[in-house]
């Protein structure tokens, strides 16, 4: 869902990206390209539930150490939309992987205005926050995938031999004989 917290219409598109949080200390890891959604317009302070969801990726796989979790993050940006000019940058929100990883996978980021430095300066001398642009509600669901190989010598399958259904018994050793492992 989307939600306008600014005091007029807003047009935009989100992108997210999964990158480096320090492009030049840290090398990304994650060779995966940004996503974009589709344009949507929000009157002042209104909330958008979508009918269905916008699934941005789906099963993507990447290697990474718990230990670069930290270095990377999920970057969501949000672009104002122009009919004639370029589109503005408007907000983003930074969340690190490993937050991700260990919190809850429904997510409601908030959006901050996009500032120079010049801007944030002067809002910190007058004592003003930075103003937030929109709330987005959405699940990201980052798991661990692991591969077990298992092997099994000289497996065999006895069954009792004073059972009553001993026909049974001799169907069930004609059979290929199968062990499933179901792990959560």
């Amino acid at each position: 869902n989307f939600e306008n917290l600014t005091n007029e219409a807003v047009r935009f598109f989100v992108t997210v990206t999964i990158e480096s949080e320090n492009p030049i200390r840290h090398k990304s890891r994650v060779h995966i390209l940004s996503r974009y959604t589709h344009c949507y317009t929000l009157q002042k302070s209104e909330v958008m539930v979508l009918d269905s969801p916008i699934i941005l990726y789906d099963k993507k796989y990447f290697n990474l150490p718990y230990k670069e979790l930290e270095k990377h993050v999920v970057k969501v940006d949000m672009w104002e939309m122009s009919r004639w000019t370029f589109n503005n940058y408007f907000g983003f929100k930074k969340l690190r992987l490993s937050e991700v990883a260990k919190k809850d996978p429904n997510i409601t980021m908030m959006l901050q205005k996009k500032l120079t430095r010049k801007q944030k300066e002067e809002l910190r001398k007058k004592n003003k926050p930075v103003g937030d642009v929109a709330n987005i509600g959405c699940v990201i669901c980052l798991e661990e995938v692991f591969d077990f190989f298992l092997e099994c010598d000289n497996w065999t399958l006895s069954l009792n031999k004073d059972s009553d259904e001993n026909k049974k018994a001799q169907l069930v050793r004609k059979e290929n004989k199968r062990l499933t492992f179901i792990m959560p």
